[in-house]
């Protein structure tokens, strides 16, 4: 477990990076000459899909993580995970996934977490 944990801190600290790398050097990344000290920081930047990619990795990560969790009976750690999932799929396999693991509280307390999810990103959006 402390090998999938270090893992996925590894995958967020490049993603957040790449983010950030993104919207901060793709604006300047057409006005760089080559001979430019720091052309080679915009020539690098990843595109939307090589992050998206990136973020399907995490999420498989993140997900194996989380079947480790359910099998360990550590419920708060699943939580933790569900939070860094990007994409709505992976939160629904969660829910399938507590429901085949035969752990049916923690499927309930993840059904409800998704529908709190969704019902604050619809209020974030307005």
């Amino acid at each position: 477990m402390p090998q999938i944990e270090a893992k996925v801190q590894n995958i967020w600290l490049h993603l957040e990076h790449e983010i950030f790398r993104k919207q901060n050097w793709e604006s300047l990344k057409h006005f760089r000459s080559k001979y430019d000290n720091e052309f080679a920081l915009s020539e690098t930047i990843m595109d939307n899909s090589e992050i998206v990619e990136l973020k399907k990795s995490m999420d498989k990560e993140c997900l194996n993580a989380i079947r480790l969790c359910v099998m360990a009976n550590e419920s708060e750690k699943v939580f933790d995970y569900m939070d860094m999932l990007h994409f709505s799929a992976s939160l629904k396999l969660v829910a399938k996934m507590c429901d085949k693991l035969k752990a049916q509280d923690l499927a309930q307390k993840v059904s409800k977490f998704i529908s709190d999810k969704d019902t604050r990103d619809v209020f974030m959006k307005q």
